[in-house]
């Protein structure tokens, strides 16, 4: 009895860790782009796929991030809000702001 109890700890503790492993893969990691001045900081960032782009407008106008054959659309940001996207295709993918369109940035994921 003890070790068919032993063997399925050793089943589940593997499981758990498994869970772990994956969880912490498909989270990814945070990078930031802040709008400020009429421009997008840092103006290249290159991330990995499965990564997450948070821009974030300081200026006192709403402003975009967009570049449609990547998936990024953000509509209106407002003045002091936050938008996020998750990269899911590799490629480079110029953007810009629609509503300043001076305003451009390049995202890269590999």
């Amino acid at each position: 009895m003890a070790r068919h109890g032993a063997r399925a700890l050793a089943t589940l503790c593997v499981i758990a860790l498994a869970l772990v492993a994956t969880g912490s893969e498909a989270a990814g990691t945070v990078h930031k782009v802040t709008i400020d001045g009429f421009a997008f900081h840092p103006p290249s960032l290159t991330i990995k796929q499965g990564d997450t782009v948070e821009w974030h407008n300081t200026d006192p106008v709403p402003h975009t991030a967009t570049a449609k054959d990547a998936g990024l659309d953000s509509g209106d940001i407002a003045p002091n809000a936050t938008y996020r996207f998750t990269a899911k295709k590799k490629g480079r993918f110029a953007y810009l702001c629609t509503l300043h369109t001076i305003m451009k940035g390049e995202l890269i994921v590999e």
